[in-house]
């Protein structure tokens, strides 16, 4: 199945909301320049780690509403919401793959606690709390969330022998992750 971009599947949707029936009448679009203007917003607030997860709260709570007001869109609402699922997931795992477990696993085994690695933990374990994840990877994104958050303790109270265990255990699961996530988005 082929999934259109969230923005292509928004300009459908929107067309769609804005065009006349067979009557020549217009839907009542009241709800468009929210739904334009929530989408925009949401997208660009993806920038903001601390804001996804109260964007798609907010992008999900929009979605539920409008398919209230126009249930004939319904089909449009849930592949436009699974569009923006799918980029908040791409979007966290571009973070994760970013903060190089990999060299932090290094250092932290030759006993370099650097707390320079406390903020990339934060940032990873933000990401990861702020997309809902779909059932079938909702148990090592906890697995996973659980790892950091230990790891971030050990590094911050400087518990070597707990901070090594744990760097290689993170390291070693979001390789699995991410493996995990990309088949996921390829079979959706």
């Amino acid at each position: 199945m082929d999934i259109p971009t969230p923005y292509n599947h928004f300009i459908s949707l929107y067309h769609k909301c804005t065009s006349h029936d067979e009557n020549g009448s217009s839907e009542d679009d009241s709800a468009t320049p929210k739904l334009i203007n929530r989408f925009t917003l949401s997208f660009h607030n993806l920038s903001t780690l601390t804001a996804i997860r109260e964007e798609s709260n907010a992008f999900r709570n929009l979605i539920a509403n409008l398919n209230t007001k126009y249930p004939s869109f319904s089909d449009d609402l849930s592949r436009l919401e699974f569009s923006f699922q799918r980029v908040s997931i791409r979007f966290v795992i571009h973070i994760l793959d970013s903060a190089n477990f990999h060299g932090m696993d290094e250092e932290i085994s030759k006993g370099n606690l650097n707390e320079r690695f406390v903020p990339i933990l934060r940032s990873s374990i933000e990401g990861l709390n702020s997309v809902e994840w779909p059932e079938s990877l909702q148990g090592d994104a906890k697995s996973l969330l659980d790892d950091l958050k230990g790891l971030e303790a050990a590094v911050i109270s400087k518990r070597g022998v707990e901070a090594t265990l744990l760097g290689h255990k993170v390291h070693e699961a979001e390789h699995k992750f991410h493996e995990d996530v990309h088949e996921w988005l390829g079979h959706k």
